[in-house]
């Protein structure tokens, strides 16, 4: 005599290691420094200065002061990249359509297309084709590689936007340019 066994109990354990190693494909991507960041007076006191007799000093090249060369090295590496107002608008555009494409891949594709054709044999008939399509696709981020291109991709367009120096630094790797 066969014993009749619960189907369910003998799948517990394949469903509980097949649960375990799915919920280990899980991937979060950190989340982007949130700091309170001192805001920045609009205008300056105008009277402490007042007083003062020595001459404004000139702040084109202030971090030359510090006599670090890295820090020279990296402002003069900045400014090289960003030479101009056009330059600087340039890659913001780019930063905005890198962003758009990235963000885009999350989604869904969705493709339609139709045809129709009419055709003229040699005995004086006609033949009418029609044709119609659609096609959908979904690629899931299992992973988060794509969720992490693309905050990575709007910390950039941020970067360029000129908002505020942490996210530059986490989404360029350190430099902070």
């Amino acid at each position: 005599m066969i014993k009749a066994r619960c189907m369910p109990c003998g799948w517990r354990g394949v469903w509980s290691v097949w649960l375990l190693l799915l919920g280990a494909c899980v991937s979060y991507a950190p989340a982007p420094p949130t700091g309170d960041f001192a805001p920045m007076p609009f205008a300056w006191s105008g009277d402490r200065m007042a007083g003062a007799s020595s001459p404004p000093t000139s702040l084109s090249q202030w971090w030359r002061r510090f006599d670090d060369p890295l820090l020279v090295e990296l402002i003069d590496d900045a400014l090289r990249a960003n030479p101009s107002v056009q330059g600087a608008r340039s890659a913001l555009l780019q930063a905005r359509a890198l962003a758009e494409v990235q963000s885009a891949g999350l989604g869904p594709a969705l493709d339609a297309s139709a045809s129709a054709q009419r055709s003229h044999s040699d005995r004086g008939g006609y033949t009418n084709a029609f044709r119609a399509g659609f096609d959908a696709s979904w690629e899931p981020d299992v992973f988060g590689g794509k969720r992490a291109a693309a905050a990575a991709a709007d910390a950039d367009m941020s970067c360029q936007r000129g908002e505020p120096r942490g996210r530059c630094q986490v989404s360029r790797g350190g430099s902070g340019d």
